[in-house]
């Protein structure tokens, strides 16, 4: 099965969330649900990581867009936090964890 997002059979829009600072830029979505991330537009360097800033690492982005060739699944029930200290704004999204 093609792990890209446009062979996904996804039929939902792609939600995008923003943050002007480091902080939690997705909220983590629930029980039984993850965040799929399809790409990253970043004004600063970041790392995106689970949960807070103290989380594990999910990736490093540099400033500037990163469009992922695939998607990138986060940890059930995890929040995803940007160390940015710039806008940074994410593609992502939720869906039933499999």
């Amino acid at each position: 099965m093609s792990e890209l997002f446009r062979d996904s059979g996804f039929e939902k829009t792609a939600l995008v969330a923003t943050v002007n600072s480091a902080g939690v830029v997705i909220s983590a979505p629930g029980a039984g649900k993850s965040i799929y991330l399809l790409g990253v537009n970043a004004h600063a360097d970041t790392i995106l990581k689970e949960t807070d800033g103290s989380g594990a690492t999910i990736f490093a982005v540099a400033a500037g867009n990163c469009n992922l060739p695939a998607t990138i699944k986060v940890t059930s029930d995890t929040a995803v936090y940007s160390t940015a200290s710039n806008h940074t704004s994410i593609f992502y999204y939720i869906s039933s964890t499999n």
